[in-house]
């Protein structure tokens, strides 16, 4: 009986990823090596994954626990957050998806969206988004409190557009904010307010200062990707 036991406990360890027709199969496991579940998940899907050694270590593990057959696509969904959760970031682009720490995310390329087509999931993505009324700054300014950890706003000088950095299923919530304070009635009211210029501590004034630096990234990265994508295109 002792031995039974011992079995089934090395056999539940050692679980992968099983799929029967286009169905992930249900299975648990406790300590799922995140290199291996990388691996399995790449080979489920046919996927060329990089990741750096410093990136994902040996030590990672992961607990995944499915009661259920679920698809592919539901699965995605699934890897996306684990992958997120432990503080990682994948980013998919031209065929590839490549994994990174998430605190580094803001500095990478990315893909590029200017409509609703992103993929609502736990992966990066940078969305522009154009308003109807001139409202970008204080939108922004609203909108921060509810951005990932590590998502990013900003608004163009032009007043009508805004960059949103954050993860995908997140970008869609913060969409809905945005349109439901772009408004006239919202545009009227600033219109209304007297402009203020209080006086700013010197602690106040350095986060400013670093919020815009960041803002000066997001914005050169989006430009440049712009500028591929058109030079792209014309060849």
């Amino acid at each position: 009986m002792k031995y039974l036991l011992l079995l089934l406990i090395s056999v539940s360890a050692q679980a992968g990823i099983k799929v029967q027709g286009d169905q992930v199969q249900p299975f648990k496991s406790n300590a799922y090596p995140l290199r291996e579940l990388i691996k399995d998940y790449a080979e489920m899907t046919a996927t060329h994954i990089f990741y750096s050694d410093e990136t994902v270590k040996p030590k990672d593990v992961v607990q995944l626990q499915l009661n259920q057959p679920m698809s592919k696509a539901d699965f995605k969904q699934i890897f996306y957050a684990l992958l997120n959760a432990h503080g990682f970031s994948p980013m998919e682009e031209s065929g590839f998806l490549w994994i990174s720490p998430t605190r580094d995310n803001r500095y990478l390329p990315g893909p590029v969206f200017t409509d609703d087509s992103y993929p609502r999931d736990a992966s990066f993505k940078l969305v522009v988004h154009t308003l109807k009324y001139p409202l970008a700054s204080s939108i922004t300014r609203n909108l921060r409190p509810y951005v990932s950890r590590y998502g990013r706003v900003i608004n163009f000088s032009d007043a009508r557009t805004i960059i949103l950095s954050d993860l995908g299923d997140n970008i869609a919530r913060l969409v809905k904010l945005v349109d439901s304070m772009d408004t006239e009635l919202a545009y009227q009211q600033v219109l209304k307010e007297k402009p203020k210029n209080p006086e700013i501590d010197t602690a106040i004034q350095e986060k400013i200062v670093g919020l815009e630096l960041e803002n000066k990234i997001l914005e050169r990265k989006y430009l440049e990707l712009k500028e591929n994508n058109a030079t792209g295109g014309a060849q």
